[in-house]
């Protein structure tokens, strides 16, 4: 019996480069930079393609795509993650994902980025307007740190924003719902159990062939019937 099905390795959550780019600025508490670098390392722990995982700060950087980390390490580098005596800039963080970007020199995938922003304020965001056109084809989201960060500052860079209010929380608000979208997918994170008219595991075609020879009997062919079609 041969099957004839795609042999890509699957990738969780899609097929996309995923950047984590973190507030490592003053602007936070220390109990709230940690907790926003634990929520960053609980997701990691959730895709399972580390080489398009990307974890960098505005002034620090901890690993970038194609690291050769495994999640474990990349969970351990987090970790040593520091917090820099430095106010937000936008500019550093953009300037980060620039480089990051133009090193992997890979325009065709997918990508979706997080930018984690604790100071919308005039001074947080000058200049970082410059380098929007080094991150074109990335899909950004905002994750908006704490109750003092507007929104409506950011609209010039991007219309995805994650709002992170309580930071006592473990998590952002909807980020079950939400992140699918973040991580640069097209579609919401699938399950085992396929929508009516989707396609499962994937849109591709299968072959089946088997065997209706007279080398084996009557109930022999019924049980090779049976597992394919499911039937009894």
């Amino acid at each position: 019996m041969v099957f004839l099905v795609s042999a890509d390795e699957p990738y969780y959550p899609c097929k996309s480069y995923i950047g984590f780019y973190y507030d490592d600025s003053n602007v936070l508490s220390y109990a709230n930079f940690k907790t926003q670098m634990n929520f960053i390392k609980t997701a990691i722990a959730n895709l399972n393609n580390p080489q398009r995982i990307a974890a960098e700060g505005g002034y620090g950087g901890e690993f970038t795509w194609n690291s050769k980390l495994s999640i474990t390490q990349m969970q351990s580098a987090l970790n040593l993650a520091e917090q820099i005596s430095i106010s937000y800039s936008l500019l550093a963080q953009f300037s980060s994902l620039a480089t990051n970007f133009e090193n992997l020199n890979d325009y065709y995938n997918l990508f979706g980025v997080l930018i984690f922003i604790s100071d919308t304020s005039d001074t947080a965001l000058k200049n970082a307007d410059r380098l929007l056109s080094k991150l074109k084809g990335i899909r950004l989201t905002f994750v908006l740190l704490g109750p003092n960060v507007d929104s409506s500052k950011l609209t010039n860079f991007s219309s995805n924003f994650i709002y992170w209010p309580d930071l006592t929380q473990p998590q952002p608000d909807s980020w079950d719902l939400l992140s699918y979208h973040a991580y640069g997918c097209d579609t919401p994170i699938g399950t085992t159990t396929p929508a009516p008219g989707s396609y499962y595991p994937c849109q591709n075609w299968i072959t089946v062939l088997a065997d209706n020879s007279n080398k084996l009997t009557a109930a022999q062919f019924q049980v090779n019937y049976s597992s394919i079609f499911n039937t009894k």
